[in-house]
């Protein structure tokens, strides 16, 4: 069989896996076109009986393959492992060598195209695109070792399909569903983009830094943006900007959840706020580590470098915040409590992760009226009627509270500001 010609052999690998086919009953559809990149979809027999289960009928895409030399290799075109790739069910490669004299398969095995192998396929791909770009899909072979472990046991129709459900597990609708989902990660790996930026001061640097933490800033930057699909960049950028003014902004939706707990003693009250949490990667300098918790009222910052803690109050009654009536309440109660003290403590958790009570001095009043006290009073007596008509976390106009603190109405008050 050593002088047996390429087509012969490759004809007598697909008769023989025709036999196994049809003897555990499969239906076998040969591919009309050689360039399909397989060669067979074969599927269970009787699918014309009626069945309300709700799992998906298997059809397997098969590229048969064989061999007379004994090796335990086989050698398959990119353009082929592609479309095996891409199909939306279980594909496979099946492998049959035959030895000198004889006209069935001394053994044959079965190649699975699982995520792993199909995503190192495509980040190899992409590699070889970029070092070479004559590189062709349909002109380069890929070499695949097979393993003992996929040998078809007993070499008939049942051990093949013992072996197709080895691979695929009694679930096929999960298993398309599973594929469908790796393949539209594979889609969005495709089209990812890489940049690089150069920052042309410190100046520049710190600005970017103060982006990340959530704050408005622009610096100037060069720009070169790379297509990179599978994080490989091209070595030629499609895109080089030089010394433009740049900006970045986090999004929000995005930004982890974080709760602040503020004391004004060790064991004072425990007053609540929700907040979301920047941070500056740490792909930056040392220098810039700081992370900043934004709530609706005031902010925390925390720079890493000396594990420093602040505590900045918006200008609440300046500025028109629309606010939780019991954040507005909570924060007014801490400012209150705080002029007669001078500790702070604060807490952080975000997720899973808790940070315990850090002791600082008093937090900066500076913004506060004149009139905080009576302000605090006429707050705290609205929150407290809100909570017996359980309506205190409907969101407050800071500003009218103080445009009606002289002639102050509980019942109208609570009627004409506090909104949905």
């Amino acid at each position: 069989m050593e002088g047996i010609r390429p087509e012969d052999l490759g004809a007598k690998g697909e008769s023989f896996f025709r036999i196994l086919c049809k003897d555990i009953g499969f239906v076998v559809n040969q591919a009309d076109d050689d360039k399909k990149g397989w060669d067979y979809e074969i599927e269970p027999a009787n699918r014309n009986i009626v069945d309300y289960s709700t799992q998906s009928h298997p059809v397997y895409r098969i590229q048969v393959k064989s061999t007379s030399t004994g090796k335990n290799s086989i050698s398959i075109a990119y353009s082929n492992l592609f479309n095996l790739i891409k199909y939306n069910g279980a594909s496979f490669i099946f492998f049959a060598k035959f030895s000198e004299g004889k006209l069935g398969a001394q053994s044959a095995f079965l190649f699975h195209v699982d995520e792993s192998f199909a995503r190192t396929i495509m980040k190899e791909v992409r590699e070889k695109e970029v070092e070479d770009k004559s590189f062709a899909l349909n002109k380069r072979k890929r070499t695949i070792k097979i393993n003992k472990f996929q040998e078809i046991q007993p070499l008939n129709g049942t051990g093949l399909k013992t072996a197709l459900e080895r691979s695929v597990g009694n679930n096929y609708l999960a298993y398309a569903e599973q594929k469908i989902r790796y393949l539209k990660e594979f889609q969005k790996e495709g089209q990812k983009k890489q940049f690089t930026i150069t920052l042309r001061s410190k100046s520049a640097l710190e600005a970017m830094a103060d982006c990340f933490l959530g704050y408005d800033q622009e610096f100037k930057t060069d720009t070169k943006s790379y297509n990179a699909p599978f994080g490989i960049p091209d070595r030629k950028p499609f895109s080089d900007i030089k010394n433009h003014a740049s900006s970045i902004k986090p999004i929000h939706d995005q930004l982890p959840k974080t709760t602040v707990y503020l004391r004004t003693s060790k064991f004072g009250k425990q007053l609540e706020f929700n907040g979301v949490l920047y941070a500056v990667p740490k792909q930056l300098p040392r220098a810039f580590a700081k992370m900043r918790v934004a709530t609706s009222l005031f902010d925390v910052l925390i720079d890493l470098g000396n594990m420093r803690f602040s505590i900045n109050f918006q200008d609440i009654f300046n500025a028109d915040l629309k606010v939780p009536l019991k954040e507005l309440y909570q924060v007014l109660l801490f400012l209150e409590e705080s002029q007669n003290g001078n500790e702070t403590y604060v807490k952080l958790k975000s997720g899973q992760a808790e940070m315990p009570y850090i002791k600082f001095g008093t937090p900066n009043l500076e913004t506060l009226p004149a009139a905080s006290h009576s302000i605090f009073k006429a707050v705290e007596a609205t929150y407290l009627k809100c909570c017996d008509l359980n309506v205190d976390q409907k969101i407050i106009s800071t500003r009218s509270v103080l445009e009606r603190l002289g002639h102050f109405q509980l019942l109208s008050f609570v009627g004409s500001n506090i909104r949905s």
